[in-house]
């Protein structure tokens, strides 16, 4: 075997590793989509569910008690609720990403 076949042989190596990881990578952004896809649709679920059901129960209160005061205070206990939920919803996929 002579220099050039090595030389020949270690270009052809290479270029399957290279090709190996572009497919790898292409593989692993297929599954990210649609995993960002599902993150998205969690988070407006985690947000939107508290920030609306303390905008029900603050409203239904008010009327019962007639404090309007009370629909805004528990408008934003629902959206603090909703912001922290989403806050960790985001700290567990970074942690998962990181692993």
């Amino acid at each position: 075997m002579s220099g050039d076949d090595g030389a020949r042989e270690e270009g052809y190596v290479r270029e399957v590793r290279e090709k190996a990881e572009r497919l790898s990578r292409a593989r692993q952004r297929e599954g990210g989509f649609w995993r960002h896809v599902a993150h998205v649709g969690s988070l407006g679920f985690v947000f939107v569910l508290p920030l609306v059901t303390g905008a029900v129960l603050g409203h239904y209160v008010a009327e019962r008690t007639g404090r309007r005061g009370l629909a805004l205070v528990l408008l934003l206990v629902g959206l603090l609720a909703g912001a922290f939920g989403s806050w960790r919803l985001i700290q567990e996929s970074l942690r998962e990403d990181g692993e």
